[in-house]
């Protein structure tokens, strides 16, 4: 067998390992973020995310959802979600449903720190009685 001599440049050396360093996945063992700013250009918040505190860029939109409940002939219906600071974050779209539900969006406009809020309170049937409680949702909104 003849052996054949292959020129190697270092700039195909240094390709390769380049490649190949590329295509390495990381570790399984690789911790999760756990920083709590959002970075995608949307963010939608839920009933369950009752007390969180996010940071967002200016651009970005921030969506509400928050979902109603039924139980003993009472729909419990959330109020249209608002913030304080109107300068922080400009509320553009919301609506409500008669199962309870609402929803509104917001764009921040501009560094600051704003609270989006909204509360649930019981509608009964005709002939019932609801209990006088008020559930309190919130949520921190840090604009950078």
């Amino acid at each position: 067998m003849r052996s054949m001599k292959i020129p190697v440049s270092a700039f195909t050396v240094g390709l390769a390992l380049s490649t190949a360093a590329i295509c390495v996945p990381a570790p399984a063992s690789a911790a999760p973020r756990t920083d709590r700013s959002v970075t995608a250009a949307r963010l939608t918040l839920t009933n369950a995310d009752n007390g969180r505190s996010v940071t967002v860029r200016r651009g970005e939109v921030i969506t509400v959802r928050l979902t109603g409940r039924r139980a003993n002939a009472e729909t419990w219906k959330w109020s249209v979600p608002s913030a304080t600071g109107d300068r922080t974050l400009q509320r553009t779209a919301e609506g409500t449903s008669p199962s309870g539900n609402a929803s509104a969006v917001f764009r921040p406009q501009s560094d600051g720190t704003a609270t989006i809020s909204a509360n649930e309170r019981c509608v009964s049937a005709p002939g019932r009685i609801c209990p006088h409680t008020v559930l309190h949702w919130t949520a921190t909104v840090h604009v950078k």
